[in-house]
């Protein structure tokens, strides 16, 4: 009798639609895919990344103080809480606590740097605004470009909520459940890091779901 090649055998066990092709196809599928959902229940979460600043995580979520003397410290750059996405595509949820804040950012960094889609809230008299940033190429210094500059001031002492869901170059979002949505071709960068920071004042974040899509 002839002997059978491996893949043969493995068609006769499992059959062209047997579950033994689908649990491969779908091990290789969640090996790529990214599903953090952060509710800071517990001290040590893989992938999170606290920096820049004093932060401390109980009681269901993250907490920083950060000050003028911080912030010049670590030369004009704020408190941070940051995950690592390799995605194109994704949807992200965060619920923050601002006290006496000057502005909180979210940003989407891109791969090989940069930065692909910012939100900056203010709690001052500056607008907030979304933004993306010019391509650095040929050694020049990125340049923001404002996509937005219409959105709701931050709410003190309040939980805000923030959605983005960004697919291509088209991001629609929710502050504080406003809707907006903004296009252009740089939103559609590969992303690599999903963040969200304070220059100064006090933040407690107690939500932080991010999903490729």
């Amino acid at each position: 009798m002839p002997l059978r090649s491996p893949l043969v055998v493995l068609f006769l066990i499992c059959g062209l639609s047997s579950p033994c092709f689908a649990q491969q196809s779908t091990a290789a599928h969640s090996a790529s895919a990214v599903q953090i959902v952060d509710d800071f229940s517990r001290a040590e979460f893989p992938g999170r990344m606290l920096t820049r600043g004093n932060w401390t995580v109980a009681d269901g979520k993250a907490s920083v103080v950060f000050s003028d003397p911080l912030f010049q410290k670590f030369q004009d750059h704020g408190a941070m809480v940051s995950y690592r996405t390799p995605m194109n595509d994704a949807e992200v949820t965060i619920e923050f606590t601002p006290k006496n804040a000057d502005v909180v950012v979210f940003t989407f960094d891109a791969e090989g740097g940069g930065h692909a889609f910012r939100i900056r809230l203010m709690g001052d008299e500056r607008p907030s605004n979304a933004m993306t940033y010019s391509v650095n190429d040929g050694g020049e210094k990125p340049k923001p470009m404002v996509l937005n500059k219409m959105l709701p001031k931050l709410k003190q002492g309040e939980v805000n909520t923030l959605t983005v869901s960004l697919v291509g170059q088209q991001a629609d979002f929710t502050v504080n459940g406003e809707s907006f949505s903004v296009s252009d071709p740089l939103l559609a960068r590969r992303k690599a890091i999903t963040k969200l920071s304070i220059q100064h004042g006090d933040l407690e974040v107690t939500r932080f779901d991010v999903k490729s899509l």
